[in-house]
């Protein structure tokens, strides 16, 4: 590696990562119908449809939906829109009804049961099912019965006749997308909730069972992604510890020509000069610390940390670099009350793809 590429490599610029737009629609791929009963003797996880709202014997029904984001969307999406679209296949009364989306917070299943006729009274609960108690039947419960999720609605829509029904795109249905990209664990789908304060509201939606593809519950998303996602640079470890302890150094980069090289150094000492020290190989320098000392180097001074002993560099990978280019990364800091006058972080190796 020449001095002039490694100065290219540690100049501090502002990278803004590109982004490409794109947009998806999923199906869902659960969807069950919590049937109000004192025994969760209810379900419906193979039925045409599903049922939110309130009946004319006043009984309740709350609709769950479950959509399987982190296996279509790529690592690193930004969602910017979400719109939620089901059929209404009957309503109860043509007097316009809320059906608000809410998420819900415990997993829960489809089992094998199915009710018959128009099905609104439910089929015999099956292993696995959702219930009014069961998150998974027999014997795993919800916290609360009739299901747990989040008291303030990620959407609402008024729904007055049959035909498709759109919940258009809300800040919360953003976040909700968002969190399930980012964290799929942690994706219990969405809880669909009626009027349930007396009269006749309840609403029946198709299920992704039934026969009419169209009528399938749809998530269309409306998202960016960078045209790389940062990885991590591996840590070889060997530092010189220094007033506060070892320094430590992390560093991400799309490992690309042109694009962003971060590295971000913390517990240093406060407010104090250190030095960067780069190269495209690496050997242990027979220094009694063990620092491991990258070689040919480039040393580039000027820099200092923070009042928080924290230091943050943005730069860009060079032009030209080839593939399987092996870059070592390591930060000295000026420490006069440290055990040798100086400290050393963590060394950092990345390499291109």
């Amino acid at each position: 590696m020449n001095v002039s590429r490694c100065r290219t490599l540690l100049a501090l610029v502002i990278v803004a990562l590109p982004l490409r737009a794109d947009v998806v629609t999923i199906e869902a791929d659960r969807d069950n119908t919590l049937y109000e009963s004192p025994t969760g003797a209810l379900s419906n996880g193979r039925g045409f449809y599903f049922f939110a709202g309130l009946t004319n014997n006043d009984e309740r029904r709350r609709g769950l939906l479950h959509f399987d984001v982190a296996s279509v969307l790529p690592a690193g999406a930004q969602v910017s829109s979400v719109q939620l679209e089901l059929y209404t296949s009957k309503v109860q009364s043509v007097t316009p009804k809320n059906i608000s989306v809410h998420r819900a917070l415990g997993d829960w299943g489809q089992g094998n049961s199915a009710a018959l006729g128009q099905e609104g009274a439910g089929g015999a609960s099956a292993p696995g099912d959702a219930t009014w108690l069961h998150r998974f039947y027999p014997d795993t419960f919800w916290t609360t019965v009739g299901g747990d999720f989040a008291a303030q609605a990620s959407a609402s829509l008024m729904i007055s006749q049959t035909g498709p029904s759109v919940w258009s795109s809300t800040p919360r249905l953003v976040a909700d997308v968002q969190q399930w990209v980012d964290a799929p664990t942690q994706n219990f789908g969405w809880l669909l909730l009626g009027e349930e304060d007396g009269g006749s509201s309840a609403r029946r939606f198709d299920t992704r069972e039934h026969l009419t593809a169209s009528h399938h519950p749809r998530l269309t998303v409306t998202f960016e992604v960078p045209d790389c996602v940062p990885q991590d640079f591996l840590d070889l470890g060997s530092a010189l510890a220094g007033t506060h302890g070892a320094p430590q150094l992390v560093g991400a980069s799309c490992l690309e020509p042109g694009e962003a090289l971060t590295l971000q150094l913390s517990n240093a000492l406060e407010n104090a000069s250190f030095s960067i020290v780069a190269g495209a190989s690496a050997i242990h320098a027979p220094l009694r610390m063990g620092v491991l000392v990258p070689a040919p180097t480039l040393l580039r001074f000027g820099f200092s940390t923070d009042a928080s002993g924290a230091h943050s560099l943005v730069a860009t990978w060079p032009a030209g670099v080839p593939s399987g280019f092996e870059i070592f990364v390591q930060h000295w800091i000026v420490d006069p009350l440290g055990p040798a006058g100086f400290a050393a972080s963590n060394a950092l190796r990345a390499t291109t793809p």
